[in-house]
C-alpha cells in the first residue's frame, strides 16, 4: 500500500474536482462564455516557462475560479494579466510543492518570543 500525505491527497482531490467541473461545464456548453473559453485554451506563458501538465491543470483550475467569481468585471487585458500571474506563481511554487512533507514532521522554523526587559514591544 502506498503512503499518501494529506497535502498530496488534497491537491489531487482539488485537481480531480476542478477537472470534472470543467469537463462537465464544457460538455453542457455552459459555465464559461466564449471569451473565457478562448482565453483558457491558450497558455503560451505555461509553455514558455516549462510547466508540467499537472501545473497547467492547476493554473487552469485557479483561472476558472477567478473567472467564475470576477469574470464579468474583468477586461480582456486583466484576464490575460491574471493568467500570467497564476503561471508565474505556479512556477515559483514548484520547488515548494516538490518538497515532501509528512504529517508528523516538525516545522522548519519556530518563532521564539524574547522579552528584552524594557517593556517595549
Amino acid at each position: 500500500m502506498t503512503k499518501i500525505s494529506r497535502r498530496r491527497f488534497s491537491f489531487e482531490a482539488a485537481a480531480i474536482a476542478a477537472t470534472s467541473l470543467s469537463s462537465a461545464t464544457g460538455a453542457l456548453g455552459e459555465g464559461l462564455g466564449t471569451q473565457e473559453k478562448e482565453t483558457q485554451g491558450k497558455t503560451p506563458e505555461a509553455t514558455d516557462l516549462g510547466l508540467t501538465t499537472e501545473q497547467v491543470r492547476e493554473v487552469d483550475a485557479r483561472f476558472s475560479n477567478v473567472i467564475r467569481d470576477f469574470g464579468d468585471r474583468l477586461s480582456d487585458e486583466q484576464r490575460q494579466r491574471v493568467r500570467r500571474i497564476l503561471v508565474y506563481n505556479e512556477k515559483m511554487l514548484a520547488s515548494i510543492h516538490a518538497f515532501d512533507v509528512e504529517t508528523g514532521d516538525p516545522p522548519a522554523s519556530v518563532l521564539k518570543y524574547i522579552e528584552d526587559g524594557s517593556g517595549a514591544r
